[in-house]
């Protein structure tokens, strides 16, 4: 289950708060996911698959990224 503690809502955009810098604490989180899905390997960043660096449903911003699989569970 995503922990939607790690994650702040910015106008629906689900921004993951420990930003883009904080590998363990990304991979914990991914590894609590049953969205997650594994990105093209040229997207990957993190040496670790299951990180929510390497996810699919995963979108850079400037200092983070945002988790669209949130932002789709809670429009469902």
């Amino acid at each position: 289950m995503i922990d939607r503690r790690r994650f702040v809502d910015h106008d629906g955009n689900w921004v993951f708060v420990s930003g883009n810098n904080a590998a363990a604490e990304a991979r914990a989180q991914a590894l609590q996911c049953r969205y997650f899905v594994e990105d093209d390997e040229d997207e990957q960043v993190d040496d670790v698959l299951h990180s929510c660096y390497n996810c699919g449903y995963r979108r850079w911003t400037s200092s983070s990224f945002q988790c669209l699989a949130i932002k789709s569970a809670t429009t469902n």
